[in-house]
């Protein structure tokens, strides 16, 4: 199950329609079935001072239970003056934001990685040719063809 699918499990459980999910959360129309791998840590926030009763531990690794059961899941905006934004994060949830952004930027890592590899196959393999030839690739400098030529 993926982070999209157990964001639209929550949905359901909640009973309420994705846009009024993805507006009360302040998030872009379409944003829930647009979710790729993961959800970004201020996206995260924003549904976990919306929603302090999901596990976002759950939601975002698949690992627990979909429902917190510890104080923070009885908090509701009333009691903390009408302002969501006064909500505390549990230390839960911010060692959770702490470990999904480390796997993003390990994976973005390697993928630089791998690009800059790439490139540098690809510059060498040009400066090979352009050197074999004196020429860069794609000039014409003797129109003659030997047999060893066509081989190639």
């Amino acid at each position: 199950m993926t982070v999209k699918d157990r964001l639209k499990r929550f949905i359901e459980y909640k009973k309420i329609s994705i846009r009024s999910f993805e507006r009360d959360c302040g998030l872009s129309y379409g944003y829930v079935n647009n979710i790729r791998v993961s959800i970004q840590p201020d996206k995260v926030t924003n549904i976990a001072t919306h929603f302090p009763e999901l596990n976002t531990g759950w939601l975002l690794t698949g690992e627990g239970e979909m429902l917190r059961n510890d104080s923070i899941s009885q908090i509701t905006p009333q009691e903390t003056n009408s302002d969501p934004a006064t909500i505390t994060l549990s230390k839960d949830i911010l060692e959770q934001v702490l470990l999904n952004l480390s796997e993003t930027l390990k994976s973005q890592q390697e993928a630089i990685l791998n690009q800059q590899i790439t490139i540098q196959k690809f510059t060498t393999q040009s400066l090979t040719r352009q050197g074999a030839s004196g020429a860069p690739e794609g000039n014409v400098t003797d129109a003659s063809v030997s047999g060893s030529d066509l081989k190639k």
